[in-house]
This record gives C-alpha cells, structure tokens and sequence, in this order.
C-alpha cells in the first residue's frame, strides 16, 4: 500500500499518539527533576533507553555496525541531539515550567531551518526568513508573558533562555544527520546515540552526587517518570515516529510535531497544576503559525 492511501484517523494516529508521548517528558522531567540532578536524570533515562534499544537493534538485524569513518559524526550527533539536549532540557525544567519550555521548544523546526541556510546548503527564502521573524516575536510574547512593551526591563527567565539553548543543540543534531551521508539503519543509529548519551553521563554523574543514594533516596513518582521517559517518550515515541514515516513520509509526519506544546500544555495544567496565560497562548498561536508558513515555504 502507497503512501498516499492513508488518510484520516489512519494516517494520523500514530503521531498523534507520539506527540502525546513526547509531551509527557516535559511532564515527567518537571516531576523528577527535583530528586535527580540533570546528568543523573539524562543517564537513567537514556542507560534504560539503551538497554531496550541494543536487543531491539540486534533481533531486528539493523545496520548498527559502523565503519571507521563514520564513528566521528555518530559520537557527535550523540552529543548534540541526546547529552547537549536533554542536559540543557533538564537544567532549564529547573527553573522554568513545563509549559514554558515546551512552547520554546515548538521553535525547533524554524530554528533547524535557520541553522540549515547558515552553516548549510539549504537556502533561505522570503517567506522562511518571515516565518523566523514572527517565531521570534512569538517567543518574546512567552517569555515576557505579553509585555512587550516593558521587553528592556524584563528580566529573562534562566529556565526559557536554557530552553532555547536545547532547542540549538537539537537543531544543531538535526542539521548534522542530514548532512552526514550515514547509510546505515535509523534503528542502529539511535540505539547508538541513546549508548554515547549513557556511557558520557555515566560518567559525569558522580559529579552531582551518588546515583544509588539519590536512588534509594527518590520517591516512587520519580521513578515511574525516568520510565516514562525512558520506555515511552524515548522508544515507543521514536518507533511510531519510524512508522508514521513509513507510512505517509517524513514530510507530513513532521507537522504533527506542532501538536507537542499544545499537548505539553494541557498536561502541565491537568497534572503539575501550572497557569497558562492568554498572552503565553497568543505566543504558542503565532511559534505554531511561523512553523506552518516556513512548512508551506520549503
């Protein structure tokens, strides 16, 4: 069956059901980041992600043996797109709310864009360069929670501004797999990613403190959050990702990924109890709209 056959409910629900998944992990790492530091929580989070993944890429026969050359780019995407992202992710869930950064991280796509035409060889047109423009303006919108007009007193959240760092890692990852050339699986190159990720922060760990103390310190929630993370929002997330491309393709799988801070949002208000405002939504309005003209633009 071709691409184009899926329509409605069955070409959606698999994203739709990712994104959920996706949105849940600011959730989850707003819930645990009080108990595990961010290097502790990257390294559960992704050394049980590994452990799942390293059988699945195995029994699945996946390309995961690299060749030589390839292991510089592989170590680097493991360290932009998992140890960079997800230690700023963290770090900024310590001092911003869940909300928050899951509506700067919807700026992800216009930000990967811009990376591309600057350090790439994708050009940027009219319509992209307006859409980074007014994704801009929607950010300031959130973080100044509408008050524009008092942009050169505010004092800008540590939390928001780290956010947006992580959204540069990952579009900085993005932009480098595009332009590496790997041929092998997508299967063995996120089961070695999610290893590079576990080996490096297992490493740096001790730095915050014993993992078996902050462990057996921990309470029940923040665990069953590093599983969330690790099994839903990292595998089970990235195998409907695989299987909506296969479906429908990368293009149209790709829009869904604006529904992430709508979902995040509804979550964070119905679990952690946190407040959006009507300016913060005027903001994630125009972020999702710059994302669908730069979409349009491409």
């Amino acid at each position: 069956m071709v691409q184009s056959e899926y329509k409605g409910w069955q070409a959606s629900w698999p994203m739709i059901a990712a994104t959920w998944l996706w949105a849940g992990a600011f959730v989850a790492g707003k819930m645990s980041i009080g108990e595990f530091p961010p290097i502790t929580l990257t390294f559960l989070r992704f050394a049980t992600a590994a452990a799942i993944m390293i059988p699945v890429a195995f029994l699945s026969k996946s390309e995961w043996r690299f060749p030589k050359k390839d292991w510089p780019m592989v170590v680097f995407l493991g360290l932009t797109g998992m140890v960079g992202y997800h230690l700023l992710f963290f770090e900024a869930l310590r001092h911003t709310t869940a909300v928050n950064s899951s509506m700067i991280a919807a700026t992800s796509p216009l930000v990967t864009a811009f990376l591309a035409g600057v350090i790439g060889s994708e050009k940027l047109g009219a319509k992209q360069i307006g859409a980074v423009v007014l994704a801009v303006l929607g950010v300031i919108v959130i973080v100044t929670d509408g008050q524009v007009h008092h942009l050169g007193s505010v004092e800008f959240n540590r939390g928001d501004l780290t956010m947006f760092g992580a959204v540069i890692s990952m579009a900085v990852y993005s932009v480098a797999s595009r332009r590496s050339g790997l041929s092998r699986s997508p299967v063995g190159l996120v089961t070695w990613t999610f290893v590079i990720c576990a080996f490096v922060t297992g490493i740096l760990s001790p730095l915050e403190g014993s993992v078996v103390e902050m462990g057996r310190a921990a309470s029940p929630e923040a665990w069953w959050s590093v599983a969330y993370m690790a099994v839903f929002a990292s595998c089970f997330g990235y195998f409907l990702q695989m299987f909506s491309i296969k479906r429908i393709g990368a293009a149209r799988t790709m829009v869904f990924i604006n529904l992430i801070p709508v979902f995040s949002t509804i979550l964070a208000v119905a679990i952690l109890g946190e407040s959006v405002s009507a300016p913060k939504v005027a903001g994630l309005v125009v972020v999702i709209s710059a994302v669908w003209l730069n979409s349009k633009a491409a």
